[in-house]
């Protein structure tokens, strides 16, 4: 078998991991990567194989070669051909550094030789993604792999990646979280569509619910309700951000920019801009923190009737990837507070690790919208839910944890737990939020059934595992843990593939 990875900074050891269960299992497997930054990357994942890999290509080297190549009629039409207009645009949405124009809600890192290389071509970005399928396209064709896997599909090379793999007719997989505890979930689509827990519901269908398979799914359900638990990764994500001091991160900023700025005095490194261009960042982020803190997120909850919108992380795959045509979160909210009827507000809550990453003036326009009130991130989110008449999402899991407290949901963007096809309204048009909204809460509630059929099928089908390892902190992680997850991530990609031992 062959296998093609795409691999960044957090991934490296947890792919040389994977790839090791693989080869143990297979010996003659062999391996390619498609590398976000190069030769470190390949250096960790292969100390952790045991070997050297059988070939592997850098990306992020090559996106300013991509944008300076002009792409002729002829290319653009090679491309339309073979992948379409709706992939053209969802591989711009999803490249925050590219198509920085579409975040609307948040702050992208500086990347100088980027923003220098698109300002000097009109149809830079176009040039990009026919640049960037034209070096996908061509190691998929020299390497011809069985599979292609990816850690997550959160930019536009592990899009592209995915959607290649789709048009030569070889199977592709992510990693996904669960939205349950610390479940992850191996994914063969974009979409989040998780099929094979989708299959398998429709299975569970014929089990009667008495059952006992169906114990592990009853707790977690009861657990939820009573002790409101949230998923791991927010809960980590929160843990984070919460440790960390103020004075650290002015101090490892202003080292950065007087180490970095006399250093590239000596040697005009370009490199050295952008790292000091990104302190200088996490600088103002931390004071804007404190700023919009203090300014717009002390919010209380009302004591009126109110419809619940959760904020979403910005740039992120969430939006940029799930639902690229709603990007615009201001837009979204401007639609809610249109669609209310009279006596109702929205409350908007925002996420702990977005404060002092928004946009200028980002919260004061929802708060001058007359029935919006805006929350601060450490209300805790099920307890705010719980109060709503009803909760709207893009994509997010304030959906899900609706959905199981018998809380009418909206969703606009895509979301796997639509598969439970209950006590939920699905409306991608912003026009039609009113009546979308009237068609939620029209809805009877999702019934036990239904949630315990979905629930089962998740832990049928999910492995569980801490969220940093795979969003940082991979080496903190418990050998055993990891070593777990990478036997069941092994032993899935062959079943993918149709290999039983």
């Amino acid at each position: 078998m062959k296998y093609l990875f795409y691999i960044a900074p957090p991934f490296a050891a947890f792919a040389g991991d994977i790839m090791r269960e693989l080869a143990r299992k297979d010996p003659s497997a062999e391996f390619y990567a498609i590398s976000a930054y190069g030769k470190r990357e390949v250096q960790v994942l292969e100390s952790r194989l045991g070997r050297p890999l059988d070939g592997w290509s850098e990306a992020m080297s090559k996106q300013q070669e991509w944008i300076k190549t002009p792409a002729t009629d002829n290319d653009h039409t090679a491309f339309l051909a073979r992948y379409g207009q709706e992939v053209f645009t969802r591989t711009l949405i999803a490249d925050r550094f590219i198509a920085k124009g579409y975040v609307s809600g948040g702050t992208v890192k500086p990347h100088p030789e980027i923003d220098g290389a698109l300002k000097n071509e009109k149809f830079g970005a176009t040039n990009y993604v026919i640049g960037l399928y034209r070096f996908v396209d061509e190691i998929m064709d020299e390497v011809q792999p069985d599979l292609v896997f990816s850690y997550v599909v959160a930019n536009s090379i592990a899009f592209s990646m995915a959607k290649s793999a789709e048009a030569h007719g070889v199977r592709f997989a992510q990693i996904k979280p669960a939205r349950i505890g610390q479940r992850y979930i191996i994914d063969t689509s974009v979409k989040d569509s998780f099929s094979m827990v989708h299959s398998h519901i429709e299975n569970l269908r014929t089990t009667d619910l008495k059952n006992q398979i169906f114990d592990q799914a009853r707790e977690w359900l009861n657990d939820f309700r009573e002790k409101k638990l949230q998923p791991e990764y927010h809960v980590e994500n929160t843990r984070r951000m919460l440790s960390r001091k103020s004075w650290k991160v002015y101090a490892e900023a202003a080292f950065q920019i007087v180490n970095h700025g006399f250093r590239y005095a000596l040697d005009r490194y370009e490199g050295r801009r952008k790292k000091i261009a990104r302190a200088l960042m996490r600088i103002r982020i931390e004071h804007r923190y404190k700023h919009d803190m203090r300014k717009y997120l002390g919010g209380t909850l009302p004591g009126t009737p109110f419809v619940y919108y959760p904020l979403h992380v910005d740039p992120e795959a969430s939006t940029m990837v799930l639902a690229p045509y709603h990007t615009d979160q201001l837009s979204v909210i401007e639609g809610l507070s249109k669609a209310l009827p009279p006596g109702e507000l929205l409350v908007v809550k925002e996420h702990l690790p977005m404060v002092g990453r928004r946009p200028a003036r980002f919260y004061a326009r929802i708060s001058a919208m007359h029935n919006v009130v805006l929350l601060g991130p450490l209300y805790n989110g099920v307890e705010v839910l719980k109060c709503s008449n009803s909760v709207v999402v893009i994509t997010g899991t304030a959906g899900w944890e609706g959905l199981c407290l018998g809380i009418p949901v909206l969703v606009i963007g895509a979301a796997p737990y639509t598969l439970i096809g209950e006590g939920l309204c699905v409306e991608g048009n912003l026009a039609e939020l009113s009546t979308a909204l009237t068609r939620a809460r029209c809805q009877p509630p999702a019934s036990d059934e239904a949630l315990v059929r979905y629930i089962q099928a998740i832990f049928d089908h999910s492995f569980e595992m801490p969220a940093k390892t795979i969003f940082g902190g991979y080496s903190e992680v418990p050998p055993e843990v990891t070593e777990q997850a990478s036997a069941y991530i092994a032993t899935h990609i062959e079943k993918l593939l149709g290999v039983e031992r």
